[in-house]
């Protein structure tokens, strides 16, 4: 599982497989994912997805997952359809715990239903 270092978003770059929640600098947690279903790619679940990752959140993907990178130093990151929580109801931290939760006890967060 990945440690907070000294790289410039805080984040060591990590193996294999992890499962990380960030705080993506705009009031927002979400969880990302890197060899925990199979899937080869770096897997983003957000309770409030808009389809798109802003440059904070980027920023760290890149540099936690930097080791995923191919030859040209890209990173391939899908989000995940995941329960989406209302506008305005705050509670993106702790769909972001349940997300992480699912996935290490290996569960597909999109099949768990929050309450």
């Amino acid at each position: 599982m990945p440690l907070i270092g000294t790289s410039p978003t805080g984040f060591d770059a990590v193996g294999q497989s992890a499962v990380q929640i960030h705080h993506n600098e705009r009031f927002h947690w979400l969880t990302s994912a890197a060899g925990i279903t199979g899937v080869a790619c770096i897997e983003v679940y957000d309770s409030l997805s808009l389809g798109k990752l802003i440059k904070p959140l980027r920023r760290q993907l890149a540099d936690l997952y930097r080791l995923q990178a191919d030859e040209d130093g890209v990173i391939d990151v899908t989000i995940k359809p995941v329960q989406q929580q209302r506008l305005g109801q705050g509670n993106c931290g702790p769909f972001a715990v349940a997300f992480a939760t699912s996935l290490c006890e290996g569960r597909d967060p999109k099949y768990d239903l929050i309450l």
